[in-house]
């Protein structure tokens, strides 16, 4: 094989720039590929935990609408009786306790803490109480209502730190390497 000659070497130059082109665009789209179905994979869990922390929600509203109720009829009932307050009771148990379990399914957010105290003020309600004067003392709507806006927060925040693209490995490098200025962003 003589190399000197143009219509000798321009189809080995070709079929070598083809292989080139070929091995990239392949790892390209694997590279694309593998992206794509970890970033799906992300959003299958974040909407099924978005569905969970609004279920959560829809039943910890639930209770603390029963509380309310219950509250309020303590003027008219005597709570020491289980007949008089069986249906305030039981109108918190059935959402509470789905709420509890849901929270406790939830992935860590900001508040969970506060809810989680919300749920145990709630479950207190249901309690046999000494005199009506001692549900008085458990009930707080002010926390209840804070722990509903937390909880309902606490999905945004989850959303946003879950959708929030990874910072690519050139950009991690640059940082390292002290060239992580304005202009580079």
């Amino acid at each position: 094989m003589k190399l000197d000659s143009i219509a000798t070497v321009a189809p080995i130059i070709t079929a070598g720039a083809a292989l080139i082109v070929g091995g990239v665009t392949r790892w390209t789209q694997r590279g694309v590929a593998q992206d794509r179905i970890r970033w799906e994979g992300k959003l299958e869990i974040a909407k099924f935990d978005a569905a969970r922390f609004e279920t959560a929600l829809q039943h910890f509203i639930e209770a603390a609408d029963a509380g309310s109720r219950y509250i309020v009829a303590l003027g008219e009932i005597d709570a020491t009786v289980f007949k008089q307050r069986e249906d305030y009771v039981f109108a918190i148990l059935e959402p509470i306790g789905r709420a509890r379990v849901e929270v406790q399914a939830l992935p860590q957010f900001p508040g969970m803490d506060e809810v989680k105290g919300s749920i145990k003020k709630l479950e207190e309600l249901v309690a046999v109480p000494e005199s009506n004067d001692e549900l008085l003392k458990i009930w707080d709507p002010r926390g209840i209502g804070s722990s509903i806006t937390l909880l309902s927060k606490g999905r945004s925040v989850y959303m946003r730190e879950v959708t929030r693209p990874e910072e690519p490995w050139w950009r991690r490098l640059l940082g390292r390497r002290g060239l992580n200025d304005a202009k580079f962003r």
